[in-house]
């Protein structure tokens, strides 16, 4: 009866540290998934900031598209009529 006495000593410690292991495990796995959430958050923020600045500069592009228009609209009237009072 000794060498069993020994193996379930031997077996209760070593399923003892496997739990205690094992909740450490756990405790760290969720300590990484909560900074993972907390990175994941800090990105969609970036990413709507970074929209946010993109729509911006869609505006000023328009804006800046439409006074190049106007003035080369302006600028080929003024030329059509140099051609007219030329001739």
């Amino acid at each position: 009866m000794l060498p069993e006495d020994i193996f379930y000593t031997i077996a209760s410690i070593f399923f003892g540290i496997s739990i205690v292991l094992f909740c450490w495990l756990g405790f760290y796995w969720i300590k990484i998934l909560r900074n993972l959430s907390k990175i994941t958050s800090d990105l969609q923020k970036v990413n709507s900031m970074i929209r946010e600045k993109i729509e911006g500069l869609e505006t000023i592009l328009a804006t800046l598209l439409t006074l190049i228009e106007k003035f080369a609209k302006i600028f080929s009237r003024k030329k059509k009529g140099q051609k007219s009072k030329s001739t």
